[in-house]
């Protein structure tokens, strides 16, 4: 883990109910793809979360695309977190639409999962004052991403959950459980 990633589990292991299950670095689908985290909530969803501890010093240039950054002294090419955390999220749902009790079996959603899923971004070495004025908030939504200030161990956990599930962009009703059997 990067220090960004433990302080993101460490946060989340202490502002999350016990309702939550929170998966980290495991790999999905065919292309064993590891999205840094997994979280899911039987009554919000499945959410994937994309860590980048990246500070603005390291970030030369961003758009939708791609971004570069300056990694182990190094400028590099990397592709636009949020867009790397959408790659991860449908390669899971595409993953869970394999069982057929997690979509909706027949109507308008047929063959579509039957509760919401989404993605975001986390950056613990930004806060949200220098991802706005660095104008990051151009190429990722900023409902899309957590900043260093909004992950605090003194942030309320009420905030924090709120700023996970304000991520979606749209909430459906129903309740993830066990099969009947």
């Amino acid at each position: 883990m990067t220090s960004g990633e433990r302080r993101l589990a460490e946060r989340l292991e202490q502002k999350l109910d016990d309702d939550y299950l929170l998966w980290y670095d495991v790999a999905i689908g065919p292309r064993h793809l590891h999205p840094d985290f997994v979280v899911m909530h039987p009554r919000r969803g499945i959410l994937i979360l994309e860590v980048k501890d990246w500070s603005p010093k390291t970030i030369q240039h961003a758009n939708k695309q791609s971004w570069q950054v300056f990694i182990d002294g190094m400028l590099k090419t990397q592709p636009n977190p949020a867009e790397q955390a959408r790659q991860y999220a449908h390669a899971v749902a595409d993953a869970l639409k394999r069982d057929p009790q997690l979509v909706h079996a027949e109507g308008k959603y047929q063959g579509g999962l039957s509760f919401p899923w989404s993605y975001g971004v986390v950056f613990p070495n930004m806060t949200r004052k220098q991802f706005t004025e660095g104008q990051l908030d151009q190429v990722i939504e900023p409902h899309q991403v957590i900043c260093s200030d909004e992950m605090l161990e003194k942030v309320d956990a009420e905030d924090l959950q709120s700023r996970l599930w304000g991520m979606f962009p749209f909430m459906m009703s129903g309740v993830m459980s066990l099969p009947a059997t």
